[in-house]
C-alpha cells in the first residue's frame, strides 16, 4: 500500500463524517481485499485528507471510530439510546 489513490471526499470538518464517508467509498469501490487492507487504506486516505499532524493527533480516536462503525454495520453492536428515554422517562 505504497500509494494512496486520490478519492473525492467532501469538505466536511467533522472527523466522524469524514471517516464514514471514506469508509463508504472504499467499501463501494474496493472489491477484492481483506478487511485489514481496507482499514489501512481508509487510514491512509484519512491521513491524506486531514494532513499528517492532525491525523497523528487523532489516530487512536480514528482507529476506534472505524472499529466501532464496522461493529455497528455488522450488527455486532446495538445502540439503544433512543429507546432508553422511551422506557425510563416519565415525560
Amino acid at each position: 500500500m505504497d500509494m494512496v489513490k486520490p478519492m473525492e471526499v467532501g469538505d466536511d470538518d467533522n472527523i466522524i463524517g469524514i471517516v464514514v464517508e471514506i469508509m463508504e467509498k472504499v467499501e463501494k469501490n474496493v472489491i477484492i481485499n481483506t478487511g485489514e487492507w481496507k482499514k489501512n487504506y481508509v487510514m491512509d486516505l484519512i491521513k491524506a485528507k486531514l494532513g499528517e499532524e492532525t491525523f497523528n493527533s487523532y489516530s487512536p480516536l480514528i482507529d476506534g471510530v472505524i472499529e466501532f462503525i464496522i461493529s455497528v454495520s455488522k450488527g455486532d453492536v446495538k445502540i439503544h439510546i433512543n429507546e432508553i428515554r422511551k422506557k425510563f422517562c416519565c415525560f
